[in-house]
């Protein structure tokens, strides 16, 4: 409204002299206003710690791996080892004290026993992980033994809740009995459900008596697609099809006879993108580009997941080699999960497509297939405008001479970096080490390992246990910034690292072994007499959580090491 009364002023300005003083007026009024909210905006970006860069969209914060032991508590009940693991759940198997087999389903994110069974002389059991789409499940069979043997099953979500289920049944019923997953679809006779992480599994959908699920090969958004592949030999185009959240097919997209290179890619929503190239004649004014003297057409062809309606975008210049979308891998990469969909590509300038490294470029494009945006050079000459999360609020970038660079949160250069892929490189939330020092993300040098005579390192999570030629074991923990004595010289004890994340002292007391087991801060945590212990780490949810078999005679127990939540 505003804007339209300095319009209306503006127009009157010739006519007298009171509006406009009322223009001049309204414009200080105005960026008075602009410049108290704009330092209202800086304190709020200030303070929040959104990046401050030409193309802070692309810029985010990579989610760091909690690392730090809290405890170690005994999972009771749980007897034998680990025979399968699927997401959360992990199976283990055992025999109790009547010798029967003893099955047990964890849930090792909560160190919730979700079930256990064992079997008898009249009953035996068989449980199996299963996964769709990172969300665990299992099944659950018995048979119940006799002249006419009777045969149950069960399926469970990651929380054991049941959500199908038939029993007592008869052999020749058992046998015919069919169920399927695809994807995070699971098919137990005509019922579909869909499993979640986290989340109860729920009916989706019916299908018919005789039929199955597609074969589906992903899904993006609330869509499954199938993927056809090109079949020259038998004249099969690429194509794909597409169905919704109830498996009804909504579109289809095969690739015109004419292409002579074609990629599909999938956007955020769902929608496919198509594009292709055909050839154009050698007196063609619609053409794209040239390359090796021959006229090429580019097409970009939207299809929607919907309802299959097509889009041809108007001539497209910009060669896509590969789009990001999927919010998982963006969080990964330290990137911010606002983003539609981020491509790669190449323009074409001047008629002209070249591929070569340096002219690499990435955009933000949106849904519609519409460049919203290209991510600028952060650094001069940077590669195709990529950056890569290596910690909170550290990126690394990478120009057309291969050279590193580490980022801060507002886009700054720290300093020159070894390179991700460097030799001798080990990187933590906290530090890195590259050769035989220790470094801060500010590239701070922490403590040279070579210098106090370290002869050997290991990380624990974000601390360096190290290792003199003596037998001195010390750490250096980030937050003391110092390192530690944690075990003299002459010590009868023995210092490990175990699963990744703790720190285990084994010595020997009245001829039993004895583990103590620390955090990465060397705070203790438990202290186990056993035969063996064998540590295994996972991470789940952003998580890590080490799995601790303890062995002692005939029986092996299970601990769970997890961090603080």
């Amino acid at each position: 409204m505003e804007e339209k009364d300095l319009v209306t002023a503006d127009v009157q300005e010739e006519k007298a002299e009171k509006p406009k003083n009322d223009v001049r007026k309204k414009i200080l009024i105005l960026v008075i206003l602009l410049l108290c909210v704009g330092v209202l905006v800086a304190l709020v970006i200030f303070r929040s710690g959104i990046p401050l860069v030409d193309f802070w969209t692309v810029a985010g914060s990579v989610d760091p791996v909690e690392t730090e032991i809290a405890e170690v508590k005994k999972i009771e009940g749980v007897l034998g080892t680990r025979v399968a693991r699927r997401g959360t759940l992990a199976l283990y198997e055992g025999l109790n004290a009547e010798g029967k087999r003893t099955q047990s389903v964890v849930h090792l994110a909560s160190g919730t026993v979700m079930v256990t069974l064992a079997d008898t002389d009249a009953k035996e059991h068989e449980v199996t992980l299963r996964e769709a789409s990172g969300a665990a499940w299992y099944s659950v069979e018995t048979v119940t033994k006799g002249e006419s043997p009777l045969y149950s099953i069960a399926l469970y979500d990651d929380g054991g809740k049941s959500f199908a289920a038939k029993e007592n049944l008869a052999q020749s019923a058992y046998d015919d009995l069919d169920f399927e997953s695809v994807l995070d679809l699971v098919r137990f006779e005509n019922k579909v459900y869909r499993l979640q992480e986290g989340e109860r599994a729920r009916q989706a959908f019916t299908i018919g008596t005789f039929s199955r699920l597609p074969d589906f090969d992903r899904k993006v958004g609330s869509y499954y697609f199938v993927e056809q592949k090109k079949d020259v030999e038998n004249g099969i185009a690429e194509a794909r099809f597409v169905y919704n959240e109830k498996g009804v097919l909504t579109a289809t997209c095969h690739v015109p006879t004419a292409a002579v290179k074609e990629s599909f890619f999938y956007l955020s929503d769902g929608t496919l993108l198509l594009q292709y190239v055909t050839l154009a004649s050698e007196h063609s004014e619609e053409y794209t580009y040239v390359e090796k003297n021959q006229k090429y057409t580019l097409h970009h062809l939207l299809i929607s997941a919907r309802d299959g309606a097509r889009t041809e975008l108007d001539a497209p210049e910009f060669y896509i080699t590969n789009i990001l979308s999927d919010k998982k891998m963006l969080a990964e990469g330290g990137l911010n999960t606002s983003i539609a969909n981020l491509a790669w590509g190449y323009h074409v300038n001047s008629e002209l497509l070249d591929t070569s490294d340096h002219c690499l470029s990435s955009v933000l494009l949106s849904n519609r297939g519409r460049i919203t945006s290209e991510v600028g050079d952060i650094i001069p000459a940077m590669y195709g405008g990529v950056i890569y999360g290596v910690a909170k609020n550290r990126w690394v970038a990478i120009n057309l001479a291969d050279e590193c660079f580490l980022l801060n949160e507002w886009g700054a250069v720290v300093g020159a970096f070894p390179g991700l892929d460097a030799a001798g490189l080990e990187v933590a939330q906290k530090l890195f080490v590259y050769g035989q020092s220790i470094y801060d993300w500010d590239l701070e040098l922490l403590y040279d390992m070579k210098e106090n005579g370290i002869v050997s390192h290991r990380l624990v999570g974000s601390s360096v246990l190290m290792y003199k030629e003596n037998g001195e074991v010390l750490l250096f923990d980030p937050e003391e910034k110092e390192a530690t004595v944690i075990l003299a010289a002459d010590s009868d004890a023995s210092i490990s690292v175990q699963g990744g994340a703790l720190i285990a002292a084994l010595k020997t007391v009245n001829g039993k072994k004895q583990y103590a087991f620390y955090n990465e801060h060397n705070t203790h945590l438990v202290t186990l007499t056993a035969d063996a212990v064998t540590a295994t780490s996972y991470e789940i949810d952003g998580s890590l959580i080490v799995e601790l078999l303890v062995t002692v005679g005939d029986s092996t127990e299970l601990y769970l090491a997890t961090v603080e939540d």
